[in-house]
């Protein structure tokens, strides 16, 4: 191992010699023919400490967004590629809502993500807290990036589709808290968490870990707290449906934390892993799999169709154009079959009777049928060149899902049936294996919006 670049020549000959950049074009590539889903952190402005500030004297505001604007242009085509943290941990002289220009982090965090979306529109702003602030902030202290709770007084200004806010917390092992040391603890910290950040929607945790009562080489000693702590939390993400987070850390390595791995670099500390399984195994079961549709027009992989969440396959037998939204009734027949093909337009096959053509939607539109028996339409989705994407909801109005492109189609034919618009999502992935595990791709993903 190279202690100056941490990169072993012998395990990647392909990574001598190259810049950092060029490294990070490597892994960014790698990651996304893993099919693994890409943050990118702008974790410190140089090899030193976390920054207060998302500038320091040697490296100025500029710099901080140009070079934000450079990653998020460079991976604009990287499919996997779903979003940046502005920054890491703001604290210490960081405020919100002040009006001080120099030290307003969600005025800092405005600036920054207007310079984003104009060159890469599609990825996601992942925004964190701050420490301490002069108003709107609830039971001090707060963890680096923790605290959101000022949000509630100054709104930020970034598109809500667009913005994450992703606080860090800990818990004894990396600090001492006066609620850390309260009788009531760990029954105490659900009304501090709603505080700092648990009152908001579109929450990413994008930090948060302990030792969980073992040691490793670089901290031999660990807090017997830390395990209340970290069950307690998990019990909270889960009660919320906090399903969205970046555990700290899977390094064995790491001070005040240890890792998911153990001092061997291969061995897992199975407790830690299986607390976690039990938060990501939550996310899955609040979602209702009953009956779901997905349909993917990738380029890479061609027609394929997933019913109820078991597995793909592929419509071979019709044509590029075609889809098929599946059993909706459970009746073994395919409700709706809808051709896109350019013989014949746009037709659909209703209950595997006969082709009606839908000759008064454009030549890219779907309908889903009328799933409750009431006379009307449940889902008209059109993809017209004219309008972009849009969604008729119980043949009522039409409503754009400007975000969105064409390519793939989620729907929940069950929240259909019940006529509850909020429970349809359109969502778009490239595989067609996609990283469900952790219930992220359900929640939060760059090309999805839940209705």
């Amino acid at each position: 191992m190279d202690v100056q670049t941490w990169i072993d020549p012998s395990k990647n000959p392909d990574l001598v010699g190259l810049k950092s950049l060029e490294i990070l074009d490597k892994i960014i590539a790698e990651l996304n023919v893993q099919q693994m889903y890409i943050l990118l952190d702008h974790h410190r402005p140089d090899c030193l400490t976390i920054s207060e500030l998302w500038y320091t004297e040697n490296y100025t505001e500029e710099q901080w967004i140009n070079d934000l604007v450079l990653v998020a242009e460079r991976y604009k085509d990287v499919n996997y590629f779903m979003g940046i943290d502005l920054k890491n941990e703001p604290h210490g002289q960081a405020t919100w809502g002040t009006g001080n220009i120099n030290t307003d982090w969600n005025l800092a965090a405005e600036r920054a993500s207007q310079a984003i979306l104009a060159v890469n529109s599609d990825i996601l702003i992942f925004v964190e807290g701050i420490q301490e602030n002069p108003s709107c902030s609830f039971y001090p202290p707060h963890f680096w990036g923790e605290n959101l709770a000022p949000q509630q007084c100054v709104p930020i200004n970034i598109p809500s589709e667009k913005l994450v806010f992703s606080p860090h917390v800990y818990g004894p092992d990396v600090a001492n808290p006066a609620y850390f040391n309260v009788p009531e603890f760990p029954d105490n910290m659900p009304t501090i968490w709603n505080a700092h950040f648990g009152y908001l929607v579109g929450v990413a945790i994008g930090e948060f870990g302990g030792q969980y009562g073992h040691t490793c080489s670089v901290d031999p000693q660990a807090d017997p707290r830390g395990v209340l702590w970290e069950n307690a939390i998990i019990d909270y993400f889960i009660n919320k449906s906090i399903c969205n987070f970046f555990y700290w850390s899977w390094n064995a390595n790491s001070r005040d934390t240890c890792g998911i791995l153990q001092d061997d670099w291969t061995s897992i500390w199975q407790d830690k892993y299986d607390n976690l399984q039990r938060l990501m195994m939550s996310c899955r079961s609040n979602f209702s799999f009953d009956n779901d549709v997905i349909i993917d027009f990738g380029p890479s992989y061609g027609i394929y169709v997933r019913l109820n969440n078991n597995s793909w396959v592929s419509l071979h037998s019709l044509s590029a154009k075609r889809m098929v939204t599946g059993d909706l009734d459970g009746n073994a027949q395919d409700e709706v079959i809808i051709d896109f093909g350019d013989t014949y337009g746009l037709w659909v096959w209703m209950n595997n009777s006969s082709w009606v053509q839908l000759h008064r939607l454009s030549a890219k539109s779907m309908v889903t049928g009328d799933l409750n028996n009431s006379g009307q339409d449940e889902v008209i989705i059109d993809f017209g060149d004219s309008y972009g994407l849009w969604i008729r909801m119980n043949n009522s109005s039409w409503s754009q899902l400007h975000n969105l492109s064409a390519d793939d189609t989620f729907a929940e034919t069950n929240a259909l049936s019940h006529s509850i618009p909020h429970q349809v999502c359109l969502q778009i992935h490239q595989s067609p294996e996609p990283k469900i595990e952790s219930g992220f791709l359900q929640k939060i993903s760059p090309y999805q919006l839940d209705l």
